[in-house]
């Protein structure tokens, strides 16, 4: 199953529509928790940033997907031209925390990732961002 969705998002990516596309993940490695973010624009070499947030007694990969999608619209913000964006993000729960709403304090890392995303899409003039866990499309419009 696990190839199968890999496939489906490297196909998805082939035939998106939109010129940038970012890529997050989250995970946990030898009892550390980290991310990164991919930034991916036709004709143009691939940008990256890495996180390590620390133990895995301290942090969960739900923590390390969160900051994997500020770090993506950190990649962004960075960038000029942006015409159309999307974010392939591999977790659904981090995806569903964008539009629920909690005092948690792992719901503050949602809270950045929107206000950042918000300050993003407007400096490029984007109407929104799509963001795709596999093929399944949701957009985030700016506020």
């Amino acid at each position: 199953m696990l190839i199968t969705d890999k496939k489906e998002v490297v196909r998805d990516a082939e035939e998106a529509r939109e010129e940038t596309q970012i890529f997050t993940d989250g995970s946990e490695y030898h009892g550390s928790i980290g991310t990164a973010a991919v930034l991916r624009r036709p004709g143009k070499p691939e940008k990256i940033l890495c996180f390590h947030l620390g133990s895995d007694k301290h942090y969960m990969v739900f923590n390390g997907e969160q900051v994997g999608m500020v770090l993506g619209v950190e990649l962004l913000r960075r960038e000029w031209n942006i015409q159309s964006a999307y974010m392939g993000i591999d977790n659904q729960a981090a995806i569903l925390a964008t539009t629920s709403f909690s005092t948690s304090t792992s719901h503050s890392l949602t809270d950045i990732f929107i206000d950042s995303l918000n300050s993003v899409l407007k400096k490029h003039d984007l109407p929104h961002l799509t963001i795709r866990l596999g093929t399944r499309p949701r957009q985030h419009h700016r506020q």
